[in-house]
């Protein structure tokens, strides 16, 4: 009796254990998949810059981009109300706003903070500098699933959008 009734709360407590790491490998990635859903509900970073942009700024303001301004890598700027050129960036003038969206230049895989000090780095040589950072991070409950480490196609959802200006 004794043999048996050791064997059933073996069992038992086995199958707790294994309730246990299960609920554990199956509520990160729930969670994740929450913060997923909570960054969507939120506005898009690109359609937020684009609001900041036209309501902030005065009319005829310079806004350069280094290529064609596409509405899913950059902000939707309104060309009627501000002047909008495709530059180099050795061609930026003072006191012109250059747009960099991050799927712009991230274009394989690697460290999302490396690539983005390349680029302040780069615009630094041309007296270009940073005022304002766009971007929604995937969070929820507190825990933050930005991610550093990053292959392209996950920057889709949730891309950072770059403000500078020449001074």
């Amino acid at each position: 009796l004794s043999s048996n009734l050791l064997k059933d709360l073996s069992t038992i407590k086995i199958l707790k254990f294994g309730t246990f790491l299960t609920a554990i490998f199956l509520l990160s990635p729930l969670l994740k998949t929450l913060a997923y859903t909570n960054l969507f509900y939120k506005k898009d970073v690109r359609v937020l810059a684009g609001k900041y942009i036209n309501n902030n700024f005065k009319k005829d303001t310079k806004f350069i981009f280094l290529k064609s301004p596409w509405i899913f890598e950059v902000p939707p700027v309104d060309n009627s109300k501000f002047k909008i050129k495709v530059k180099n960036v050795e061609e930026i003038k003072k006191g012109e706003y250059l747009v960099i969206g991050e799927l712009e230049y991230f274009l394989t895989f690697g460290s999302r903070k490396k690539e983005r000090a390349k680029i302040e780095k780069e615009m630094d040589k041309y007296g270009i500098k940073l005022i304002k950072i766009y971007r929604n991070k995937p969070e929820i409950f507190g825990f933050n699933y930005y991610e550093d480490i990053v292959i392209h196609d996950i920057l889709y959802p949730q891309p950072a959008i770059f403000l500078f200006k020449k001074k």
